[in-house]
């Protein structure tokens, strides 16, 4: 007598997964090799527009006043001594 064995196969299922899971991989590798370095160079040159030196950072209240200081406290706001305005005045917070 001859012995059959059956062969064991894969799923279709499973080869379609493990395709997609080796797409999505190569796709990670290629992000963070390649984009990684321009991302941080981007992210540095947008921080530096707005840190504390500077009175105009979007989502904050400060801005400049060209009338000085008795213009901003008149109006009840508070003045940033260390921060600078690009055309002059005082940086205010309303």
């Amino acid at each position: 007598m001859i012995k059959q064995t059956k062969a064991q196969g894969l799923s279709m299922s499973t080869i379609v997964l493990a395709v997609l899971a080796l797409v999505v991989l190569v796709i990670l590798i290629l992000i963070f090799t390649g984009k990684l370095g321009r991302t941080g160079q981007g992210i540095d040159t947008t921080r530096d527009q707005y840190t504390g030196q500077n009175c105009e950072i979007p989502g904050t209240p400060r801005t400049c006043r060209i009338g000085g200081l008795d213009e901003c406290r008149r109006q009840g706001g508070t003045v940033y001594s260390g921060a600078t305005c690009p055309a002059g005045g005082v940086c205010c917070s309303v």
